[in-house]
C-alpha cells in the first residue's frame, strides 16, 4: 500500500474511533437523571447516526487500504484512544470540548510555524536546490525557500529561472536578496572556485500521526563555497523549536541535520543537478 492510500485509510480509521467515542458519550448520557422523553429520543437518533458513521468510516478505511490496514495493530490502539477522549467531550462539553478546541488550535499554530512552512521533501516533488551548468564554469543555482506553488512545480533552473516571481541577482559569488515570501531565489556562481558545501535540515513525522504522518519537510539553510557564504536561509539556521523536536523523538517526530559537498566539475555542461534530502544525506539526480 502506497503512502497516500495509507494516510487516507489511517485518518478515516481515526475518524471511526472518534465517532465511536461520540456514540459512547451519547449512550452514557441516556443514564443521566432528569432526561426528558424528547431528549432521550434525540439522543437515540444521534446514537444511530454516529454508529452509521462508524460503520461507513471503518468500511471506507478497509476499502481504501484494500485490507492492509489490519496489518498495523498500532493504528487500532491509536483509534481506540480516541474513544474515551470524545466520549468525555460529549459528557462534559464545557470542560473537555473547549480544552480540545484550544489544544487543536495551538497544535495547528505550532505545525504551521515549525513544519508546514517548509518545502515538502518527497518523491515526485520539486527538489530543494537545482544547480545548472551553463558552460564556461558558469552555474545557476535555484533554491526553494517555501512550499511549492502550482506555478513553480517544474523546478527548472538556468535561463528559465528568470521567469520565476522571486528575487534574483547575478553578481559574482553574491546572491540576491531573499524576501520572506519568495518561492525561490536564484543566483550565478563561478565554477572554478571550490566545491559547494550545503547544509540543511529535515523534519519528519511517524506514519501513524494523523493528517501529517509519513511526510517530511526540509530546508537548505546554508550554501558555502570555500570561505564565501553564497546563501543563508531567511529562517534561522537552526529551525525554531529544535530543542522540542529532539525531546519529542519518542512520539515519532524526527529531526535531522544534513550536510554535504557538491563538486561542481562533476556536473556536465547543459545538465541540471537536483539536490534533495534523503536518509540523512544529500540526494542527487541529474537531468537535461
Amino acid at each position: 500500500m502506497d503512502l497516500r492510500n495509507f494516510s487516507i485509510a489511517r485518518d478515516i480509521l481515526y475518524l471511526s474511533g472518534a465517532l465511536t467515542g461520540i456514540a459512547g458519550g451519547y449512550i452514557l448520557s441516556l443514564f443521566r437523571k432528569n432526561v426528558s422523553i424528547h431528549a432521550r429520543n434525540r439522543l437515540l437518533t444521534l446514537i444511530f447516526v454516529a454508529f452509521s458513521g462508524v460503520l461507513a468510516a471503518f468500511s471506507a478505511a478497509i476499502l481504501v487500504s484494500q485490507g492492509d490496514i489490519f496489518s498495523s495493530g498500532a493504528l487500532f490502539f491509536a483509534a481506540g484512544a480516541c474513544i474515551p477522549v470524545f466520549a468525555l467531550a460529549v459528557l462534559f462539553p464545557r470542560t473537555v470540548t473547549y480544552s480540545l478546541i484550544l489544544a487543536g488550535g495551538l497544535l495547528v499554530v505550532w505545525l504551521g510555524y515549525s513544519f508546514l512552512r517548509f518545502p515538502l521533501v518527497a518523491e515526485g516533488r520539486p527538489s530543494l536546490v537545482y544547480v545548472y551548468h551553463k558552460g564556461d564554469n558558469a552555474y545557476s543555482i535555484r533554491i526553494s525557500t517555501e512550499p511549492a506553488k502550482k506555478r513553480d512545480r517544474a523546478g527548472q533552473v538556468g535561463d528559465r529561472a528568470d521567469k520565476i516571481d522571486s528575487p534574483s541577482a547575478s553578481a559574482g559569488l553574491s546572491s540576491g536578496p531573499v524576501g520572506d515570501k519568495a518561492a525561490a531565489v536564484t543566483f550565478q556562481i563561478n565554477g572554478s572556485q571550490p566545491p559547494l558545501d550545503i547544509k540543511g535540515f529535515l523534519i519528519g513525522f511517524h506514519p501513524h500521526c494523523p493528517l501529517i504522518g509519513g511526510t517530511e519537510r526540509g530546508l537548505v539553510t546554508l550554501i558555502r563555497q570555500g570561505n564565501e557564504i553564497l546563501y543563508r536561509a531567511p529562517y534561522p539556521e537552526n529551525p525554531p523549536l529544535k530543542t522540542w523536536y529532539s525531546r519529542l523523538g519518542s512520539l515519532g517526530i524526527v529531526f535531522q541535520e544534513i550536510e554535504g559537498t557538491i563538486p561542481l566539475d562533476a556536473i556536465p555542461q547543459g545538465t541540471n543537478l537536483a539536490i534533495s534530502f534523503a536518509d540523512k544525506a544529500l540526494s542527487l539526480q541529474f537531468s537535461r
